[in-house]
């Protein structure tokens, strides 16, 4: 039982540490050159690929350090900083719906156009997904085109989150930690078909957390995105609270967490060295 459940910690792990990265201002061609993720990569790969425990307890040693490493590439402190913006200027509003986009949150902006594409208070960047850009280009009209930025997809994620002041989208795991370690309130839509409903659930003590907003996914029509996303903007209180709220949910530093409790299962120390500059142990006990 313990050796099982080690092996599905270090998949965490290594499903953590890959997307660890989105948590940072670096993600993209500059997290990729650097010279500890490059190490990293292959050693999470080697824990996972290795039928052999020994040599897995192995690359696990080998792997906290290049997390330790990482973290000090980066950098990292705690969470995305926020964009200054001017108190006066527009309120700033993120819709995304993943890779992928999400059809639900696609067909609510278009029935939410019409009430906001007048607002000269709101701004909006929004994520379609391949295909659906001229539909909530065309919902919207030229007269909002410099306060409304539709996208296939965005490259810049972390600088997208710091720009918004209010995010709406699912609440898979991944986007939730995310949206945590920038602090950004949230109206969440939970995908309907996730396995056990986990979105749902994950949506649910995110808004009793006092951090979200839940929105069903059968529910998420124009009108409704409007009523919700105004009441949230309309009391800069409310707004903070709910930052406050999803910041205090964060964990920036889950990964190097879990590792460092994966070794003390093992009856090692975090804080133990490789011998000479080694990167990985010379010795397995």
């Amino acid at each position: 039982m313990a050796v099982r459940m080690i092996d599905e910690l270090m998949r965490l792990c290594f499903l953590m540490e890959r997307q660890y990265c989105p948590y940072t201002k670096w993600f993209g061609s500059g997290f990729a050159k650097l010279k500890s993720a490059a190490k990293l990569a292959p050693v999470f790969h080697s824990i996972i690929d290795s039928e052999n425990w020994r040599e897995r307890e192995r690359h696990l040693t080998s792997a906290y350090l290049h997390v330790a490493e990482m973290h000090n590439d980066l950098g990292i402190t705690e969470t995305i900083e926020p964009e200054p913006r001017s108190a006066a200027g527009p309120r700033r509003v993120l819709v995304f719906g993943g890779s992928r986009g999400a059809a639900t949150l696609n067909a609510a902006v278009i029935g939410a156009a019409d009430a906001w594409k007048d607002r000269e208070d709101l701004a909006f960047t929004i994520q379609t997904g391949a295909g659906r850009t001229r539909e909530v280009e065309a919902a919207f009209g030229s007269a909002a085109a410099d306060r409304v930025r539709v996208r296939a997809f965005i490259e810049d994620m972390p600088g997208v989150l710091g720009w918004a002041d209010l995010v709406v989208c699912r609440s898979g795991a991944m986007t939730l930690a995310e949206l945590h370690c920038a602090g950004k309130p949230a109206v969440l839509v939970p995908f309907p078909h996730a396995t056990d409903d986990h979105q749902l659930k994950n949506a649910a003590d995110c808004a009793a957390a006092g951090a979200a907003r839940l929105l069903t996914d059968d529910r998420c029509d124009g009108p409704a995105l409007v009523a919700v996303v105004d009441e949230i903007l309309a009391d800069p209180e409310t707004l903070a609270e709910m930052s406050r709220a999803a910041s205090g949910l964060a964990r920036p530093r889950a990964a190097k967490t879990i590792a460092a409790d994966m070794l003390e299962l093992l009856g090692r120390k975090p804080q133990d060295e490789l011998p000479d500059g080694s990167e990985e142990p010379s010795h397995v006990p």
